[in-house]
């Protein structure tokens, strides 16, 4: 997370709990707080907290709920789906590198699609083309004219 966006989040902190961030803390959670975690996760975070707790907030608090929110998004992309890209079985590292990003764009709340997208592309590939649909069980010589 940047400086400008870990601001943004102890900001919206001491709005709810009056502290009063500096420079020198803003710099120290930008450092502590995931580098995946997305402002809106961040935000909705501190929002979710203070709902719910008087406690204050820190980056170890936000970081914990990140990756459930980041896990809970995978499983829930993934259930009764598969995680072999078509095209990719020759080239292991390839296919690494795009479940990888796959699991990213998921977990930045992305859906399947857009994450499937998002992965090829960080591997400079496109999907393959799809088969046409063919009707099953049809032999074209029994077929009339």
């Amino acid at each position: 997370m940047t400086p400008q966006e870990a601001a943004v989040v102890l900001g919206k902190c001491a709005a709810y709990d009056n502290r009063r961030p500096d420079p020198a803390t803003t710099a120290a959670w930008a450092e502590a707080l995931d580098p995946n975690l997305t402002l809106a996760d961040a935000l909705a975070i501190v929002r979710d907290h203070y709902a719910e707790s008087r406690d204050w907030i820190m980056p170890a608090d936000i970081n914990h709920r990140s990756r459930d929110i980041r896990r809970q998004r995978i499983k829930n992309a993934l259930d009764n789906q598969t995680l072999t890209p078509d095209g990719l079985g020759d080239e292991p590292h390839l296919e690494v590198a795009w479940r990888k990003a796959l699991m990213r764009g998921l977990g930045d709340g992305l859906d399947l699609e857009a994450a499937s997208s998002a992965a090829w592309r960080s591997i400079g590939r496109t999907p393959p083309p799809q088969l046409e649909a063919r009707p099953r069980n049809v032999c074209p010589q029994l077929r009339k004219a």
